[in-house]
């Protein structure tokens, strides 16, 4: 006893001072009453709890860094326990289960939501990451399960940079994450009604699948999450707008992210469309450029910009005033002409076509180089986007003139097709060199395509007919090689 009161008394007294808010955010807490500085700052209801030491099943506690138990504490039906409990039991578990999954692979919340919103973001501006935050520090109580379940895919997404260069213990822990996440989202979709933040999930579940060359089981997630995103109705903001909504830039915030939500899947799913076996299959998704409205910019997702954002989708692809996500939702527009042109039956009317829409993309792709000025921002991903397209529509070209075509008109469409190749396997040849020389702290700046536009350069090496200097050929093939390594470190990919 010291003064009438016992020494543990007296710890406890201290320890009570620890703000909730600013525990699960794992940041000191100012400790001044009745509010903290950060809960004033952000204004948020303060209250205090004891600072006991973290328990394994207390939310978004110390990691464990013990690479050998990530097999071992990976529990893939985990959220079945808990289905009868009512939802407040099944956000509990999610949350539990989604914080397990985190500590184990050694990485913390702050760091993954840095990550995420500093690269990812960049190339898929779908979250507000006020909404976000606030979602995940609600008082004390555990987030929504749909929240959780998007922490848990932007961790899957955004890989830790000391795990970069995976070993093969690191690559069986990333793949166990990946089964546990597929898992808990298919539980979750069987028990909820789709909301935005699910919807979100599943959209980084699918590219997480693309980028690693899965690219049917990507399209099959992608075209899920659309379908959710049809009965959830947030397709209807990019169909029923109506023009003076658009250019007043009337929209709410939440808005604003369902709009870029909604333009996300469009992006993606036609992007996938271009790597599968077969193209014939339907999308899922559609829109009229006539009546679209472009999607807001990375930066601009919480507040908007009447400038460049919600505005509709220009004809003309020489409009100045268009960010670098903007410009991607304009390229995919070109993709979705050109896949509607594969189908034409007649081969003749299909090749003139995609002789117009040639026209289009090189236009296009002439502007948004200029545009992107060869600095790293998010113009790349329309950049890699419209070459690929380049690629994809000239590979048909050529493969398609020998069928019902005259001489001399094959002639002309083979000249031009092998011209415009020539040109894309130029460009994408600098951009490679380009990021072979970057600084390294520069961080994440390969946009999520990037993989597919140096395979099919690759491929055209192997041709004779682009490269008349064979030298010239291998030295091409070795700096493609080398970039393709780089993007499997930077996204935590097999080079």
């Amino acid at each position: 006893m010291v003064g009438g009161r016992r020494p543990d008394m007296m710890a406890d007294k201290r320890q009570i001072l620890v703000c909730i808010n600013c525990r699960s955010r794992k940041k000191k807490c100012d400790k001044s009453l009745p509010s903290c500085g950060y809960c004033i700052q952000k204004r948020l209801k303060c209250a205090y709890s004891r600072n006991t030491p973290p328990r394994q099943d207390e939310p978004f506690s110390t990691p464990e860094r013990n690479e050998g138990t990530v097999s071992q504490q990976a529990n893939l039906p985990l959220v079945l326990d808990m289905i009868l409990s009512g939802p407040k039991s099944l956000e509990i578990s999610v949350h539990a289960e989604v914080n397990r999954l985190i500590r184990s692979t050694g990485q913390f919340v702050d760091d993954i939501t840095a990550r995420y919103f500093k690269d990812v973001h960049l190339f898929i501006p779908v979250i507000a990451r006020s909404r976000f935050h606030n979602g995940l520090i609600n008082l004390g109580a555990p987030p929504s399960a749909d929240l959780s379940i998007l922490l848990l895919c932007m961790c899957l997404i955004t890989p830790d940079p000391e795990r970069r260069s995976p070993s093969s213990s690191s690559k069986t822990s990333q793949h166990v994450m990946y089964l546990s996440t597929r898992s808990i989202f298919a539980q979750l979709q069987a028990m909820m009604s789709p909301s935005l933040s699910f919807i979100q999930a599943g959209l980084l579940l699918a590219i997480y699948e693309y980028v690693h060359g899965q690219t049917d089981r990507g399209l099959a997630t992608i075209s899920n999450s659309a379908r959710m995103a049809y009965a959830a109705r947030i397709h209807t903001l990019n169909v029923n707008l109506r023009h003076e909504e658009r250019a007043s830039n009337s929209l709410q915030p939440e808005e604003r992210e369902a709009l870029n939500t909604w333009w996300a899947l469009i992006i993606w799913e036609r992007t996938m469309m271009l790597e599968v076996v077969t193209q014939d299959q339907p999308l899922v998704t559609t829109v009229r450029p006539e009546q679209a409205a472009l999607p807001a910019e990375p930066d601009l997702i919480d507040q908007g910009d009447p400038t460049i954002s919600n505005t509709p989708v220009p004809n003309n692809p020489h409009e100045v005033n268009v960010g670098g996500f903007g410009r991607l939702a304009q390229a995919i527009m070109i993709v979705d002409q050109i896949l509607k042109a594969f189908s034409i039956c007649d081969v003749a009317a299909r090749l003139s076509t995609l002789h117009n829409i040639n026209t289009s993309l090189q236009s296009f792709l002439e502007v948004v180089v200029k545009q992107h000025s060869g600095k790293p921002s998010s113009y790349c991903s329309s950049v890699v986007i419209a070459i690929r397209s380049l690629f994809s529509l000239h590979g048909h070209i050529i493969q398609w003139t020998s069928a019902g075509i005259a001489e001399g008109d094959r002639h002309v469409y083979n000249n031009d097709s092998f011209a415009a190749i020539r040109t894309g396997i130029a460009m994408t040849l600098d951009i490679a060199e380009w990021h072979e020389a970057r600084p390294l702290h520069m961080g994440l700046i390969l946009p999520p395509n990037y993989a597919y536009l140096l395979r099919a350069t690759l491929s055209h090496t192997e041709h004779n007919s682009f490269f008349e200097d064979q030298n010239k050929a291998q030295e091409s093939k070795k700096c493609l090689e080398r970039s393709l390594a780089q993007f499997g470190r930077l996204w935590g990919t097999a080079a």
